[in-house]
């Protein structure tokens, strides 16, 4: 007769069954209370007694004769100081803004939503009816399909 393995989850109660990869804790419980460990605080500590001759070091390398270093040198003492610089995103947040589902949209609103994108690429919904179907449809595209 052949046994038959249970899996783990299976054994255990459910306060203790895992979770998955990367979801090993339940919902609110942290994998890690006490923080981060004692010694990275005291090697925090123990770099940042260091300051002021890192500094001198990089003020050193400003004056280099090497190129490379100079502007290296250069930039961690700016970055230090000021912040590292801030940078441009372009975000278009007329994408995000919907809470509905794309599922639960009307089909209407979908081809008009369609329409716009096609439009900003330069084509038409009649194009895009037009052109043979993808060999798998997905639930949204079937829908736009069979209108």
């Amino acid at each position: 007769m052949r046994t038959r393995k249970l899996a783990v989850n299976a054994l255990l109660p459910a306060s203790k069954a895992r979770r998955g990869i990367g979801r090993p804790w339940p919902k609110g419980i942290s994998g890690n209370p006490a923080g981060l460990p004692k010694a990275i605080g005291e090697l925090r500590k123990l770099a940042q007694t260091h300051t002021p001759e890192a500094i001198d070091a990089l003020v050193t390398a400003l004056k280099d004769k090497n190129g490379v270093v100079r502007v290296r040198a250069a930039e961690a003492l700016l970055d230090r100081a000021w912040g590292k610089p801030t940078q441009a995103v372009d975000l278009d947040v007329t994408a995000c803004q919907s809470t509905v589902p794309i599922e639960d949209l009307p089909t209407e609103t979908l081809k008009a939503m369609l329409a716009e994108q096609l439009a900003a690429e330069g084509k038409t919904l009649a194009e895009y009816e037009s052109r043979p179907p993808p060999r798998r449809l997905s639930t949204i595209g079937t829908r736009l399909a069979t209108g």
